[in-house]
């Protein structure tokens, strides 16, 4: 990959609670797409 540091940020907080509830999936004024 071309950022490496990136990609590791994303792995780690994509397995925090805080960041899966923030996914715009789950706001409940998201367009639905």
């Amino acid at each position: 990959t071309q950022f490496p540091l990136l990609l590791r940020l994303h792995e780690a907080y994509s397995k925090l609670p805080a960041f899966q509830n923030a996914v715009p999936e789950k706001q409940p004024d998201a367009p639905s797409s």
